[in-house]
């Protein structure tokens, strides 16, 4: 039982030291990106509506906050010693 424990011990310590926030932030820009993109696509096809002020509202600020998103990831990456 006890080398089960260390395993999981293990791979969380493996995870943690893996993620990071540039790696959150990257994750997390690609998936609204991906989100957007595939919310936009969707939703025309289904109603065949390409032309819609609404669609482009949410569809717009899940592009951008993902682009924004792979943005400060890759800043954060140039210039690690600037942080809080």
């Amino acid at each position: 039982m006890a080398r089960r424990k260390n395993n999981s011990n293990n791979l969380a310590e493996a995870f943690v030291s893996w993620m990071s926030f540039n790696a959150a932030y990257r994750i997390f820009g690609l998936a609204m990106v991906i989100l957007g993109l595939s919310f936009y696509l969707a939703w025309s096809i289904l109603y065949n509506t390409w032309a819609d002020p609404g669609l482009y509202s949410v569809t717009v600020i899940l592009v951008v906050f993902g682009i924004l998103s792979l943005l400060l990831a890759g800043e954060k990456e140039r210039n690690p010693g600037k942080q809080r």
